[in-house]
């Protein structure tokens, strides 16, 4: 009887343990959760920061390209330009005061 008692205890704490045991791997496993929803948002913040900084390279790459054609054409009117200055000075030579 002694013994059932005993081993009825030993049952009871044995028990006791597993619920302990099984309480904290629950804890556990609701903070690998809330860390999974962490991390997933942070990724989600994440590409969408990488996709806006790629529009914003792409927007820099088109006005690189729009300045250098603005350039170009610049240039081409400063010659053309130039070719008229001189040719103006070449018809000024020709009258005489």
């Amino acid at each position: 009887m002694d013994q059932s008692r005993d081993e009825a205890q030993l049952v009871v704490e044995q028990a006791t343990k597993a619920g302990a045991s099984l309480s904290a791997i629950s804890t556990a496993v609701e903070r690998i959760n809330d860390m999974r929803a962490q991390i997933a948002s942070a990724a989600e913040e994440q590409s969408a920061t990488a996709e806006e900084v790629n529009r914003n390279i792409t927007s820099i790459s088109e006005m690189a390209n729009e300045t250098s054609t603005g350039a170009k054409q610049t240039s081409s009117s400063s010659e053309d330009l130039a070719r008229l200055g001189n040719e103006l000075q070449a018809l000024v030579a020709q009258f005489q005061i």
